[in-house]
């Protein structure tokens, strides 16, 4: 019975250590490389937005899941984008100010092709339609009016990513905008993103 017994543990002990050594051994996925795991990440991106003659301020909250590589370098990723600018100017003149503010609310979703370059460093293209709401207020010494728009908007977008870790990513952004409808009018976008893997 002893001998049997030291016979059991003996095999035991040779089990976890080759499985041990098949974890070391076994290569880990390089930051970024093409997976099929269904993680979501989640973060937001700050920056501007240029429009004809103004430069707006803009904010962005970003969804992200994984749908397939497409080949062995390049991920397929859905995208949901929720984001706000907010185009203003005002002038004084000799018979009072002059301001003008045009506030813009965009639920964009998005298809976006990730190619990694590097273990830690990945470019992205983003190709996005949605939908817009944009209000526009005018005030002058003579009193004030405001407008509302609805329509559809567009992202095209190119933008480089920076791996912190496993679980966050910083990265910036290039984006041209175009608005159709009462809102018509095509802008560029430059954002800083921080993607936090859930």
């Amino acid at each position: 019975m002893a001998v049997r017994g030291s016979a059991v543990a003996g095999l035991a002990l040779a089990l976890l250590a080759a499985r041990a050594e098949a974890r070391e051994v076994a290569p880990r996925p390089a930051v970024g490389a093409p997976s099929t795991e269904q993680a979501l990440s989640a973060g937001g991106l700050v920056g501007f937005e240029f429009a004809s003659g103004t430069t707006g301020f803009g904010l962005r909250l970003d969804g992200e899941l994984p749908v397939q590589a497409l080949g062995p370098r390049m991920n397929l990723s859905a995208l949901g984008s929720l984001g706000f600018t907010r185009f203003s100017d005002s002038t004084s003149t000799g018979v009072g100010d002059y301001s003008q503010a045009t506030n813009i609310f965009k639920l964009v979703p998005a298809a976006r092709f990730t190619l990694p370059l590097a273990p830690a460093v990945a470019v992205y293209g983003d190709a996005g339609l949605g939908l817009y709401w944009a209000r526009s207020t005018i005030d002058t010494p003579f009193g004030s009016s405001s407008d509302s728009a609805v329509g559809v908007t567009m992202r095209l977008a190119a933008g480089g990513l920076y791996h912190v870790n496993d679980k966050l990513r910083v990265g910036v952004e290039l984006g041209w905008n175009p608005y159709f409808g009462d809102f018509s009018e095509d802008t560029i976008s430059v954002l800083a993103a921080l993607m936090v893997r859930l």
